[in-house]
């Protein structure tokens, strides 16, 4: 996101125009985002926008132009009415002989001056919409793509038959201490009867003596 803004300022910047303001979001836990307007001149305005277009992917461009002709004849004929008007009290000035005239032709002077100061600020505003287009972009961050656990891959032959050969080996093994197991109970039950008979056969014959 801030190369991306960063782009865009340098393209305002290349193409004869300026940044007139940028912010941007980076909060944690959010996605990064920002805003940036840009002042180009009219007549580089879509190659701007093209070129803006190309920095990301594009969700939605509107575009809108104003036809402000009539407005600036209007101000501009504001404008010379109230020259016309204060150079009438400058003359009517040095005219006055008292100062009660003269306090009077000078409040009427400051307030035509505060209109014409007024009108030439709303005509610096207008001209420089009709020199520059603003082009407003909104910037988000794209989210990074969600990696899936590889699945293991496929033992060879040879792996897939050691595997094999391992395991029947401990199932032998498994097999034969059970087994084993068996044999060892049958003999110690063998031996414990054998045991037990002789020492019978023992009472027997120390009684018959």
């Amino acid at each position: 996101m801030d190369t991306t803004i960063s782009k865009l300022t340098a393209l305002a910047t290349g193409n004869g125009g300026f940044v007139s303001s940028s912010q941007a979001s980076t909060g944690s836990g959010e996605t990064p985002s920002g805003n940036v307007t840009l002042q180009v001149p009219v007549g580089n305005f879509d190659m701007v926008l093209k070129q803006a277009s190309i920095l990301g992917k594009v969700n939605s461009v509107t575009t809108n132009a104003t036809d402000v002709t009539a407005q600036y004849v209007n101000l501009q004929e504001q404008i010379s009415a109230l020259q016309a008007s204060k150079q009438q009290y400058l003359t009517i000035m040095t005219r006055a002989t008292s100062v009660s005239d003269i306090l009077a032709v000078q409040s009427q002077l400051n307030n035509v001056d505060s209109q014409i100061q007024q009108l030439q600020g709303q005509l610096q505003v207008m001209t420089s919409e009709t020199t520059y287009s603003t082009l407003s972009v909104s910037v988000t961050e794209a989210e990074a793509p969600f990696h899936h656990k590889s699945t293991p891959r496929p033992a060879s032959g040879i792996v897939k038959a050691l595997h094999e050969a391992v395991g029947s080996f401990v199932g032998g093994v498994e097999g034969l201490l059970s087994a084993s197991g068996s044999i060892i109970f049958g003999l110690l039950v063998v031996l414990a009867i054998v045991a037990l008979g002789r020492f019978a056969w023992r009472e027997i014959r120390r009684r018959q003596i």
